[in-house]
């Protein structure tokens, strides 16, 4: 089964890497392909602590992690958004949209 599991992890960090060169093409340039796959390998790591368990919960909290920074849970500034993504019965789906609307809330909040 951890076969399988693995293989999944490995299609599903392809495609995220793919949707994030697609968005953000000059910044992933400027941060090579060693140093995306280190962001991606911390990101989705982080993304596990924190409950995300579907591609969309881990591709929306990876969104706004690249967008802000990785460590914006860190921020003294944001100490709600790490408060949000630590309540583990609260949905990954209602983590996420919550933190897009706090913290993009002029953008348009597409699935």
């Amino acid at each position: 089964m951890e076969v399988f599991e693995a293989v999944a992890l490995q299609a599903f960090a392809r495609k995220l890497r793919a949707a994030l060169v697609a968005a953000y093409p000059v910044r992933c340039s400027e941060m090579g392909d060693e140093g995306l796959d280190s962001w991606l390998r911390l990101a989705t790591g982080k993304a596990r602590r924190y409950g995300m368990s579907t591609e969309a919960d881990y591709a929306g909290l990876i969104d706004l992690m690249f967008r802000l920074s990785p460590d914006f849970d860190g921020d003294p500034a944001l100490a709600w958004a790490k408060k949000l993504l630590e309540m583990p019965k609260l949905k990954a789906e209602t983590k996420v949209a919550t933190l897009r609307a706090r913290l993009m809330p002029q953008e348009p909040h597409e699935g």
